[in-house]
Formats: C-alpha cells, structure tokens, sequence
C-alpha cells in the first residue's frame, strides 16, 4: 500500500564551527549521550556558553582559534567564569579523568560521512601551580600534560572502511552515536592526571589540530588538585556531586596509553582499539612542536604590488565523486506500522553499497544504463522509529551526482488491522 513519499538528499557538508570542551570531568567512559548529571567540571565560562542543561552541542561561539599571546577565549577569572552549578575540575595525582566535546561534523565514519574527514591531533598542557595570569601559549607548552592520540581516518584502516565505524575510537572522534547527529553527537577523551602534580589550582589549555598542525583550536579551564582520592571526594561532595567515580583501566584516548586503575574505581572492559594496525616500532612522542606553528592573528608585510582583473563567469562545473554518503529522510510512522519498503536508484554504476536503519531485500541492474536499483525495509519496532536511513555508496569509477542524481521512495507499509 502506497501511502507515503521520502526523497533524498546527498549531504555535501562545510563545517563552519569548530568545536569546544563541554565538561572537564566527566563521569562516564566512552559515552554516547550527553547526561547533565555526570559532569561534575567545567571550562571557562560555559555557563554562558554551553550550560550544563541547554541543546548539547548548540554553537555560541564558545570554539577559539589560538595564538601565541591569546591562547584561551576570555582570560582567567576564577569568580567570574564558574558558578555553582557549572564549578572547576577536582582531580587527583593518578586519577583517570574523562572530557567532554561536541563533534561539530568533524568525524570519518563510512556509514554516514567522509572517511577521511581529518584528525591531526589533541593534546593537554597546563600553567604553573597557583598562576595569576593565563600563560602564552609557548609557556603553556612549557608543562606537558598528556597526548590525547589521533583518530584514524582514510588510509589508516587499510582498505576496510567498515573500521571506521568501530568504537571506541582513539583521538577526538570517539563518538558511538556520531551518525545519529553529526553536529550535536557526544564525543569523549580519557587521559591519566600525572602523578606527580603537586596539589593546588592549575590553567589546563586542551589543544586540537584539525586539518594539520597549523590550525589549532583550544579550551581554557581551571582544576583544583586535591592531594589525594579521599581529599578529591570530599569536595565533589561540597559541590553537590554524589557520585565520585572515575574510570579503572582500558586505554585512554592514546591509543598506546592504559587507562590508570586506582582503588575503588570503576572498571572499565573491553579491547578497545584492537582492531586497528599495530603500534609502530619508533612511534613519534615528540610534543614540543605547537607553538611554533602558530601564526599571530595580525602581521604586517611588505609585498610587491600585484595587479587583479576579474572576470565574472557562468560556466558549469561537473561535480564527479567515487564514493558518498548521504541520507533518506523518512516519515514519521503510525504506532501500527509493522513493516515498511523503499525504492532506492543510483543513475550510476555501483560497486557496493552499505544501508544502516534498514536491510537489502533486492537489487537490479540494469545494464544499457548502468544504473541500480534497491529495495530496502524497516521491520521492527528499533527500525521503524528511525527518522533517517543513512547509506554509504562506492562506484565503478567516477560518477557526476549532480547530472545523475540518487532518487528513493517508499513504495509500501505494511500495518496492523484492528
């Protein structure tokens, strides 16, 4: 029975907006979905930018590029940038500690987007003890914390790019959920605080590469070290947080880092990360390097005079790819809908084809074309409250979507009769 339409759209996305740290203490490893409650540490200012309670993931402008001389957002002030309800980071000497991030679209997963959107890197570097002023970012490099790993992307999983849909991830991308919301999705670190930090307040600065190790991103935020685990609960407790647990083991956001195992935590299972290649013999640890890169936000040059002339044009350009992901809007279904079929074409030659939300029940092609048909169906009560059906598609060769556009519909639901 034919009773409704979904069409297509091929999603080509620019990400304007970078992304920030959400919480600084985190009490889940590895999560997927944001919960109030679990964050017990803050960045800077994040009650006005990215309260606790508001659309997780909402862009205010809270992202920073970096330079030398203004390596956070806002400068420190610890009476005006945290309140109450959004505090300071508590941690320990040892602790296992996990943050907090938005995806803003900069993940490579073959179900859902590009695999090789880029990660180039996160790392933690801290002030001096009790500092009364935010350091340069070259001071800040001064006092290494730890590397938060890479995520891997395009040809680091070797030719299978279902691997990039495998989670936990190492690096920024570590977002189990990242396909349902590519914007908003969750994303996690864990790192170990050093051992050997002296107990008091410290300026940690989280930087990320995106593209390359010239476009930096950054979060500012207070941490209070407590002396010990004991000293560390008790003020988590005076800032109105009941649960103190922290992560046992695993691996951190590093991929050849083990997560620390402290008394009382909470164990954390699962290899995670073993399904990527081995680590390398002499794997680079070198970390000195950030500041260098950065480029101050105004410089003055002398250049030689260049003339311009301008030509305005209306010519086409062909838009030819091998492979894309995309997704089918889908309609709301009624509470008694069982089953549901849709109609997917390609106008190009397919070489394979991945559907999530729904399973192949039939392909066609035809061969004076070149074009291939699918049919696909939503069973299940977990399928049919989907509001997407996402795909990932690799051609025969090159394929120009805009003169052969995908087209899809649904053809038939199938309901129970009262």
């Amino acid at each position: 029975m034919l009773r409704y339409f979904a069409f297509l759209y091929v999603m080509v996305r620019t990400a304007e907006c970078h992304s920030w740290l959400a919480c600084t203490d985190y009490a889940e490893k590895n999560g997927a979905t944001w919960k109030p409650a679990k964050c017990r540490g803050f960045a800077r200012g994040s009650y006005r930018k990215a309260p606790k309670t508001g659309e997780f993931g909402l862009d205010r402008n809270f992202d920073h590029r970096v330079s030398e001389t203004e390596p956070c957002q806002v400068p420190k002030n610890d009476v005006t940038q945290y309140t109450r309800s959004h505090p300071m980071a508590v941690y320990y000497p040892g602790q296992q500690a996990v943050l907090v991030h938005p995806m803003k679209n900069h993940g490579a997963d073959a179900h859902c987007s590009n695999i090789y959107i880029p990660d180039s890197g996160s790392w933690l570097f801290r002030s001096e003890r009790n500092p009364s002023r935010d350091p340069s970012l070259s001071e800040f490099e001064k006092n290494f914390v730890f590397d938060l790993g890479k995520s891997p992307t395009g040809q680091d999983f070797n030719g299978d790019h279902s691997l990039s849909s495998v989670y936990p991830k190492p690096g920024y991308q570590n977002a189990p959920r990242f396909c349902e919301n590519q914007d908003k999705a969750m994303a996690t670190f864990s790192f170990n605080v050093p051992r050997n930090i002296t107990a008091g307040r410290y300026t940690f600065i989280w930087l990320w590469a995106f593209n390359s190790r010239k476009e930096f991103y950054s979060s500012c935020f207070e941490v209070q070290i407590a002396p010990n685990k004991l000293s560390r609960n008790k003020i988590l407790r005076k800032n109105g947080f009941r649960d103190t647990s922290e992560p046992c083991g695993g691996m951190t956001s590093n991929r050849y880092i083990r997560g620390n195992t402290n008394s009382g935590c909470k164990m954390f299972r699962g290899s995670a990360y073993s399904h990527l290649p081995k680590k390398p013999k002499n794997p680079n640890t070198e970390t000195r390097f950030l500041s260098e890169n950065i480029q101050p936000t105004t410089e003055t040059r002398t250049r030689k005079p260049v003339t311009i002339i301008e030509r305005n044009l209306a010519l086409p350009v062909e838009v030819m790819v091998r492979q894309f992901s995309g997704k089918v809007s889908l309609p709301s279904s009624e509470s008694t809908t069982i089953r549901r079929s849709y109609f997917v074409q390609f106008g190009c030659d397919v070489k394979t084809i991945k559907f999530r939300n729904a399973r192949t029940t039939y392909k066609h092609q035809q061969v004076s074309s070149h074009r291939r048909s699918y049919e696909v169906m939503q069973e299940g009560t977990e399928q049919l409250k989907k509001t997407h059906l996402y795909f990932h598609v690799i051609f025969n060769g090159m394929c120009n979507i805009i003169r052969s556009p995908p087209l899809a519909r649904l053809y038939r639901e199938e309901y129970l009769k009262h």
